[in-house]
Order: structure tokens, then sequence, then C-alpha cells
């Protein structure tokens, strides 16, 4: 997916694989010293069956003339997600 448009106020639009404009607030980015890559956590502010909010991790690289949202490949990406999703949440209760 390549991100449109990138704003100040943390919200993108990209074009889904259905061709359709999605608007998207970023929750956290963060760049890890491990894989030397540079992650976005983002909703389309869309709720599944059960009402929990839709999220969303990819690879960016926010320096690109076209940033475009990769798939986290490995599971080290993912548990480096969740953890900075963890301390995200933390923070928002305090």
């Amino acid at each position: 997916m390549d991100i449109l448009e990138y704003n100040e106020e943390q919200t993108f639009t990209v074009i889904n694989d259905d061709g359709e404009e999605m608007t998207c607030t970023v929750l956290v980015t963060f760049e890890s010293e491990d894989t030397e890559k540079y992650y976005i956590v983002y909703t389309d502010n869309t709720v599944d069956d059960e009402g929990n909010l839709q999220v969303y991790a990819s690879v960016c690289d926010p320096a690109a003339d076209e940033p475009t949202l990769l798939p986290l490949e490995t599971d080290e990406e993912w548990e480096l997600v969740e953890a900075a999703l963890d301390d995200f949440f933390d923070k928002d209760e305090e």
C-alpha cells in the first residue's frame, strides 16, 4: 500500500487493495536499533465483529519520496510492535 498523504494531525491516506481511499490514524511510530527499520502502527478507525478497534502494523521508510507500507516479516518484528503498543496503552492510561 502506498501512502498518498500524511499530515501533522497524525493521519494519512492510503489506497487499499480494493482501490478505495482510507484515512488512517497513527497510533505509534518507532525505529528499532535491532532491525534498523522504522515501524508504524495505525488504525482505520473501524471495529471488528467483537467491537475491537482494528489495528495494523507496517514497516515504512518515512524518508522515501513515495512512502510505502510493507508487511512485518518476522516474529521478532511482531514482538517489537506488541511491546510498543503495550507502552502506548500504558502511557494512555496514566
